[in-house]
């Protein structure tokens, strides 16, 4: 009888151990491409599945094993206290945030609210709570192998080997991406996980060895591919880390030359930095981005300057925001500047600094907690490190890991891959710091009818977590998918079907209706318009409003302060109606206090100006919009940049020409018109379809104002290109 209930005890844990080492492999390399985020969404979704089916298991050993007194669980979680008080504070911050819905889920591009950071702790609790010196070694087998995987599909990216497309051009960067979606992402990874192939190194199997160093040498070559400078610096911050420390402990030397290596290799980024003021051409080579490391004036610009936004909000709000909530503060500080070195109209939802996230989000208090949890692992591995032999380097190892993780993250932020490597090396070094201090608890097989009973209904409530929380996320990501896919082949009725279903899994979740309206005001756009279509625009105009009147006013971000006036424009210009088109001036108002510096908003408010016939707003609007753009000049101004702020403003342009056209100043339409010739030519080398545009627009005022050698100049042009392209 005892060897049966063994059995079934082992079955638990068998199938505990399965899904965890499940969670270690397969979150990383996972991804789908039917999910609109193709990367973030699946894995984390994943993640948190996998882990509730885990506690749903410890939860069942429990039931019919018997709860093994509180004395066992405070004997062992103490250990965690640190971790458990951060994570307390991050649930804390999601309760009394205004933006409390979005801070427990977290942003539409992750999904890193507090419930999923409850989920990591509960995660690496069991680990620790059922771990044994063979089940570790299993986890560390089994990250090796992921990140193998990893860095061999990032590799062939690069050779142009993989087997899939994808719209982030690897030819043009030259910098892989692998299964995170994001370079910076697969460096700060690599870093991670770099210790576990030290540690397999030490293996009795040679074919485990020669694995190892076979894979070290391919991760080392997949970091530099990354090109991440935030990854150069975690790097170099786990050489520092381990090799001082090392050194302290075994040969005092070894300490002193890291530091010579160190000090010699800053000299040199110092020096770099001063030659790079000579030449402003940055390229996307390794060398280059090496060299560059120190000029954060110039490749660093962009965050400096969010970084001064965060410690802006942090000093209004010392109390913090709550977790996840940055996309709701940033885009009021958003300047034109920030077009220089990223795409027009993009709103970060993180400060790309881990420790500033953490400040904004927790405020000062969850913010210590975030640094004493850290600090605590870290003070606890050393200590070992320094006192025992066995297992000091594995220690040693990890802390080096988790440390370049953490430098790298200075310049971007977790993400869900990371963070379970992460906590499963939180449970790790706990378990082998203080697995002598307590005894495996014997656990004692327990059958009754009302056990079975709270099982069944344990089992159906984690089967409806799991649905409500995870797997309505899928179906809606799936819709929404679908839904896009459809649009970009112009198939109106399935596109508007899709997302329906979208907000049909996930009612309560703003960003799918944000997504609906969207998608409609393009169809508004895109579409014809003869008579027989003005009711389908209406309704069309309509249903997208109705979508973003439907979400609650502490969840409005900023893409609903965009698309909500752009829509009610449109239903200006259809339905011609007074009332109609003063909602949407008041919608642009109401907006211009969220984002002001945002030329988008202004250059939309043009449209609406234009559409009620008062052009002398109109031209305000479209002038406030031009200045709001920067300088096409700019000297750190990438090409592809220069034609992204140019297609852009090329509207702006086109409307106050057609103004000055409407009140017969000819003249005037052609020196805006001269302007738009000038900027295409310096944003595309070769110019482009809007080029000609622009060369019968010259002509037809040139031929206006009765200047014949002027239109003959122009109409030539318009042959010559016509024909070049041909």
């Amino acid at each position: 009888m005892y060897k049966i209930k063994a059995k079934i005890e082992n079955k638990i844990d068998f199938l505990m151990e399965a899904i965890w080492l499940l969670i270690v492999f397969l979150v990383p390399i996972f991804f789908l491409r039917n999910l609109y985020n193709c990367f973030e969404v699946p894995k984390i979704i994943l993640f948190r599945s996998l882990t509730e089916v885990l506690v749903f298991l410890y939860i069942i050993k429990l039931i019919f094993y018997g709860f093994p007194g509180w004395q066992y669980f405070k004997q062992r979680l103490k250990y965690f206290l640190p971790a458990i008080i951060f994570i307390f504070f991050v649930l804390f911050s999601s309760i009394f945030s205004k933006i409390s819905w979005f801070s427990f889920f977290g942003g539409w591009e992750r999904w890193l609210g507090s419930f999923s950071w409850l989920h990591f702790l509960l995660f690496s609790i069991i680990i620790f709570l059922n771990l044994s010196e063979k089940r570790l070694k299993r986890i560390i087998y089994i990250i090796f192998f992921s990140t193998i995987l990893m860095v061999i599909y990032g590799i062939l990216q690069f050779l142009g080997l993989g087997f899939l497309k994808w719209s982030y051009d690897i030819s043009e960067t030259r910098r892989i991406f692998s299964t995170t979606g994001q370079p910076n992402f697969l460096g700060s990874f690599l870093l991670l996980t770099l210790p576990v192939f030290l540690i397999v190194l030490k293996s009795r199997k040679k074919w485990l060895k020669f694995a190892s160093v076979l894979g070290f040498i391919l991760l080392l070559i997949a970091l530099i591919l990354t090109k991440s400078r935030g990854a150069i610096l975690g790097f170099l911050a786990m050489i520092l880390f381990f090799g001082f420390f090392y050194g302290w402990k075994h040969n005092k030397k070894i300490s002193i030359l890291v530091l010579v290596i160190i000090f010699l290799f800053v000299s040199f980024l110092v020096y770099s930095n001063l030659l790079m003021e000579k030449d402003l051409v940055l390229k996307n080579t390794f060398s280059s981005r090496i060299k560059s490391l120190s000029n954060l004036e110039r490749v660093g610009k962009y965050r400096l300057m969010h970084w001064g936004v965060a410690f802006d909000l942090i000093l209004k709000n010392p109390l913090g925001y709550g977790i996840a909530t940055q996309r709701f503060f940033i885009p009021n500080y958003y300047i034109p500047e920030f077009a220089i070195y990223e795409a027009p109209n993009i709103f970060l939802d993180h400060f790309h600094n881990d420790l500033l996230d953490m400040l904004f989000s927790l405020g000062w208090l969850g913010f210590f907690s975030y640094l004493i949890f850290l600090g605590y692992i870290f003070i606890l591995g050393l200590k070992f490190f320094f006192k025992n032999k066995k297992y000091s380097n594995t220690i040693l190892l990890l802390l080096a890991g988790i440390l370049g993780y953490l430098v790298s993250i200075l310049f971007s932020f977790h993400i869900t891959s990371a963070l379970s490597v992460f906590w499963a090396y939180v449970a790790i070094i706990i378990f082998i710091i203080k697995k002598k201090n307590f005894k495996k608890n014997q656990f004692q097989f327990q059958k009754s009818a009302f056990k079975i009973i709270i099982a069944i209904l344990l089992f159906i409530l984690t089967t409806l977590v799991i649905w409500h929380f995870n797997g309505s996320l899928f179906l809606s990501s799936n819709s929404l998918y679908k839904a896009n896919l459809f649009r970009v082949r112009g198939e109106v009725n399935k596109s508007i079907d899709y997302h329906n279903k979208a907000i049909v899994f996930s009612p309560n979740n703003p960003f799918f209706k944000l997504e609906f309206a969207n998608s409609l005001y393009k169809f508004v756009k895109r579409l014809n318009y003869p008579k027989n279509n003005k009711e389908i625009k209406l309704h069309l105009v309509n249903t997208g409003i109705n979508q973003l009147e439907a979400i609650p006013q502490n969840l409005r971000s900023v893409e609903y302060f965009i698309w909500m006036p752009q829509l009610l424009s449109e239903k200006c210009r259809i339905t011609k109606k007074d009332q109609v088109c003063q909602r949407a001036e008041q919608a642009f108002k109401k907006s211009s206090l969220v984002v002001p510096r945002v030329a988008l908003l202004y250059n939309d408010w043009c449209q609406l100006e234009i559409y009620k016939n008062d052009l002398v707003k109109a031209k305000i609007k479209c002038q406030k919009a031009l200045d709001l753009y920067p300088d096409l000049g700019h000297p750190y101004l990438n090409k592809e940049h220069q034609q992204m702020v140019f297609n852009e403003s090329f509207g702006a342009y086109n409307k106050l020409v057609q103004i000055y056209k409407k009140q017969d100043q000819p003249k005037k339409a052609i020196d805006i018109a001269k302007k738009m010739e000038y900027r295409i030519n310096k944003a595309y080398e070769q110019g482009n379809s809007n080029l000609v545009y622009i060369y019968n627009l010259l002509y037809s005022l040139y031929d206006q104002i009765g200047n014949k050698e002027k239109a003959d100049f122009y109409k030539d042009k318009i042959n010559n290109f016509i024909k070049f392209n041909n």
